[in-house]
């Protein structure tokens, strides 16, 4: 299903909108070949905000900030408080009674083990 791509305001010579440029500046090569990108999310439970809602907002931020040659291959994302330590973020199912239209890949714990593995499919994360 394609959704129309929201558009990102540009603000600096590169065209990009803040958010996908770095003030350190960015190789010529990710502005023009395709970029495999992961996109990583993370809401509070229902107590806090509306979880399904709030990773919508944030994979639709997300796609608006980055260039057109970067392609978001894997979603990963967590339902759970913040104040949780890192180690134990992103083991619990509680994601799926939201019913989230976005298809997970894992957590952040499962997001830090694919970056860890050379070779691996994923070369930035949004």
């Amino acid at each position: 299903m394609n959704q129309p791509r929201l558009q990102a305001v540009p603000s600096g010579p590169s065209g990009l909108s803040d958010y996908a440029v770095s003030p350190l500046g960015m190789p010529v090569a990710l502005l023009r070949n395709e970029v495999r990108v992961a996109f990583l999310g993370r809401t509070s439970t229902d107590d806090q905000q509306d979880p399904r809602q709030s990773m919508l907002r944030q994979l639709g931020n997300c796609k608006a900030s980055i260039p057109e040659s970067w392609v978001i291959v894997a979603h990963f994302y967590d339902v759970e408080s913040g104040r949780m330590e890192l180690d134990q973020r992103g083991r619990g199912e509680n994601y799926e009674r939201y019913d989230i239209p976005i298809a997970r890949d894992g957590g952040v714990t499962d997001l830090l083990d694919e970056a860890t593995h050379k070779g691996g499919s994923v070369k930035r994360t949004v």
